[in-house]
This record gives C-alpha cells, structure tokens and sequence, in this order.
C-alpha cells in the first residue's frame, strides 16, 4: 500500500494544478477518483503559444490499477512530446501521431502480443474566435446548451492496440456561444455498477445526471 500511495503521488505530479487551469476558464472542475489508488485516466491542460489558445486532454487507459497506470504516464509523456512539433497543429493530427507512436513503444508493429492502448479525446479550445476543433477516439465530447444536451462522439477507433488499418481522426468544429458548458470524461462514471440490483450505469443515465 505504501508502494501503491507514492506511486500515487508521482502520478498526480504530472497533472495539471486546477488552480492554473481556473485562472483561464474560472468555472472549471475535475472530478478525479481512481478506482484503485493509481489511475488509467489522465488528463492534460496545455496553453498554447497563440493567444488565449489551449489544448485539453481527456484519456482513459486500458485496464485498471498498476498496468493502466503504467499506460497513463506513457501516454502523458508522448503527447507532451507530439505537442511541440508545429506540424502537429490540429487535435486530429496530434491523436494520429499518438496512434503511431503507442504501436511503436509498446512494439505492437512487432509481434507483441498485447493489445493494450487508450481512449482519448482531445479539444483545441480558440477563446479569441470563440470555437474548439476536437477530434476522439472513441470518447465524446458533450455540450450543454440552452439545456440541451449535445453529444458528439467523433471516431470510432482506439489509439493503438486495435490493429486497423487507415485510422482516421477528425477534426471537427464547435462554434461556442455564451453560456455553454463542455464536458470530456472517461467510462469510468457510466461503468460502475450499483444500485438495488447491481446494474451498470451506462449513458442513458450518465446523459439524465
């Protein structure tokens, strides 16, 4: 346990401090509560060199615990890399780059027999020009307008594991009006089970909270 607590702490060393993240959006939140002390979801707040632009990312990792862990950081440390790279100028291009670099590190381009990769999805936020460019794999991005609920799912492959060839990550464009409120999360909410009959909580009650 002691082992799992520092591993912990290191793990949380690398997230970004809420507080930075309020100076620029003061409404903000992360509720973050790993199921075994260590976490396979990451998330990354990046202020970009062009004014008032900043890069957010939501990942959830295969697995859980330890091995999921292990996943998060690898995953942190090669999109920081992506990142600095000015060709990589648009969320899908990054997510790309991402999908090729995981199947290289973990050598699934050379036999390996794991399968293991993340869900991500990653958003360009432009408070200039009042619009986010996201693309996904395989997590949505949700919008709350006028109490409306609006979900958008983006592309249905996973970075890395999956060997599909021809992965393509949009990009698309949310033109953002005053008042709406933007939401990126892993499964791990819609994937506990609970109530009087140990049911799943799934989207359709996730969508209702």
């Amino acid at each position: 346990m002691d082992s799992l607590n520092y591993a912990k702490s290191l793990q949380h060393s690398i997230f970004p401090n809420l507080n930075f993240i309020k100076t620029y959006f003061p409404d903000s939140f992360i509720y973050f509560k790993p199921k075994d002390i260590v976490s396979g979801d990451f998330y990354r707040f990046d202020k970009l060199p062009e004014q008032n632009k900043f890069l957010i990312t939501c990942a959830d990792c295969t697995g859980h615990g330890v091995p999921a862990a292990l996943m998060s950081m690898i995953g942190n440390i090669l999109i920081k890399d992506i990142i600095v790279n000015p060709k990589n100028n648009l969320p899908g291009d990054i997510l790309s780059e991402l999908d090729k670099a995981v199947v290289k590190t973990l050598r699934q381009n050379q036999g390996e027999k794991h399968d293991d990769g993340m869900d991500v999805v990653l958003c360009e936020i432009d408070l200039n020009a009042k619009k986010i460019i996201f693309s996904s794999a395989m997590r949505p991005i949700v919008l709350m307008r006028d109490g409306e609920l609006i979900w958008k799912q983006g592309s249905r492959f996973s970075i890395g594991g999956q060997k599909v060839p021809n992965k393509i990550f949009k990009n698309e464009i949310i033109d953002l009006q005053e008042g709406d409120i933007v939401y990126l999360f892993s499964d791990g909410y819609i994937d506990q089970f609970g109530g009087q009959y140990g049911k799943k909580f799934k989207s359709s009650r996730f969508k209702l909270l």
